[in-house]
């Protein structure tokens, strides 16, 4: 574990100036400029490109330009998708109702569900382009499991493979379409349908949950923001390497990842940098709370910041981040 040391609030306060209004709004986010020519990660001088640390995925909108392309993509690709597989975060996003409807095709996208059909159970998924849509599958007697308008072109196909003529096809077209609900269509040559009735359609939230890595990265972002340069300390060593490499043993004992659940939910993004006061003496702190409800504590029981409570809140609704400070 790295020695215990302090860190104090730069004199300046460089990127909570920006609390006063003084952005510089994108497209895609509010972006904070950063002093060091060097990458936060592999604290080498390159090109610095713009990261998000809430990730874009799920709609982040903070933006600092302090890491080199090479460790931008490795967040992107190793990291972040995590996001959008966490059953809480699934679940955040549904019970925000109308106004979860711009993160639904990114978060839900590849989600499963089930329908409770007159003919049994049905697995369905969410995807971004038809919404929740049943999947095809074969069922334990070999039977095909289809949507009703993709089970319209199955048989079209399975009765042209079957040899069937155009008036046996289009008779049987309109037998299926004719039937009602729960009835059992001969379509000829020895091929049957049925149609079921779908009776209640639920979510299923059995997804990975987020990351550690991906909350830890999210906290070490927040704290370099805060302290700036010394956030290349060698003391920050043992959470690059962890984040580097994908591997949260190196940082056993140098930081504690709490996963919570909120009580309400607010239709929020947030961060806050504290530090929280114990009989041991008191230790920097990061909360990450995603779609007001989904929270995560990151304690670094090393280190000391004398400082006043730092709040990062991104409304939901407007895109607007919100940055301050609280004695």
């Amino acid at each position: 574990m790295p020695a215990r040391i302090a860190v104090h609030l730069a004199p300046v306060g460089r990127w909570m100036r920006f609390a006063l209004g003084d952005t510089d709004p994108l497209n895609d986010g509010v972006r904070i400029p950063w002093p060091d020519p060097r990458c936060i990660l592999c604290c080498r001088p390159a090109p610095l490109t713009d990261e998000h640390v809430i990730p874009a995925s799920i709609g982040g909108r903070l933006v600092v330009p302090f890491l080199c392309q090479p460790c931008n993509s490795w967040f992107g690709q190793r990291t972040d998708p995590s996001a959008t597989r966490d059953p809480y975060v699934r679940e955040a996003v549904l019970r925000l109702g109308d106004a979860g409807e711009p993160f639904k095709p990114r978060v839900l996208d590849g989600m499963p569900w089930v329908a409770q059909t007159t003919g049994g159970a049905r697995r369905m998924v969410y995807t971004r382009k038809r919404g929740i849509d049943m999947l095809p599958y074969r069922d334990e007697v070999g039977a095909l499991n289809l949507p009703t308008e993709d089970a319209k072109v199955t048989i079209l196909r399975m009765l042209q493979r079957a040899g069937a003529s155009l008036p046996e096809i289009t008779a049987a077209l309109e037998a299926f379409a004719a039937a009602p609900d729960d009835a059992v269509v001969p379509l000829g040559h020895g091929l049957m349908a049925t149609k079921s009735r779908t009776l209640t359609i639920a979510p299923v939230f059995d997804g990975p949950a987020v990351e550690d890595l991906l909350v830890l990265k999210m906290a070490y972002e927040l704290l370099a923001l805060h302290v700036e340069e010394l956030i290349f300390e060698p003391c920050f060593d043992s959470i690059r390497a962890a984040l580097r490499s994908a591997d949260m043993s190196c940082v056993a004992g140098v930081v504690v990842v709490k996963r919570l659940l909120a009580d309400k939910q607010d239709l929020i993004h947030g961060l806050a940098l504290e530090e929280s006061t114990t009989e041991v003496g008191g230790h920097a702190v990061v909360h990450i709370r995603l779609f007001g409800r989904p929270t995560w504590r990151v304690g670094f029981p090393w280190l000391r910041l004398a400082c006043p409570r730092v709040v990062v809140t991104q409304d939901l609704i407007t895109g607007e981040i919100h940055l301050g400070r609280a004695a």
